[in-house]
């Protein structure tokens, strides 16, 4: 991550919340617009949560994250397009 893709994105998203700090403590200004991939989606036992880094991990880490990400993305993506000014 650079200051410049810091500046020109409108949204950065984390899967967790030491990801999401690293990321605030390097660039500050990232504040307003960083979030984890799990705050808005509408599923009560994801949502805030950490997604697990399958890194290092076997195929069903990696699965379970996908199965993670395919229950937040919609709800991320409708915010991504409410928020987002068109040009």
């Amino acid at each position: 991550m650079t200051i410049d893709l810091v500046e020109a994105a409108t949204h950065i998203f984390a899967l967790g919340r030491g990801h999401l700090a690293a990321l605030v403590d390097e660039f500050p200004e990232s504040e307003d617009k960083a979030y984890l991939v799990t705050e808005f989606t509408a599923d009560d036992r994801l949502r805030g949560r950490d997604i697990a880094d399958p890194f290092g991990g076997d195929l069903d880490d990696y699965r379970e994250m996908m199965q993670h990400l395919e229950l937040c993305l919609p709800s991320l993506l409708a915010y991504i397009e409410q928020t987002c000014k068109a040009d």
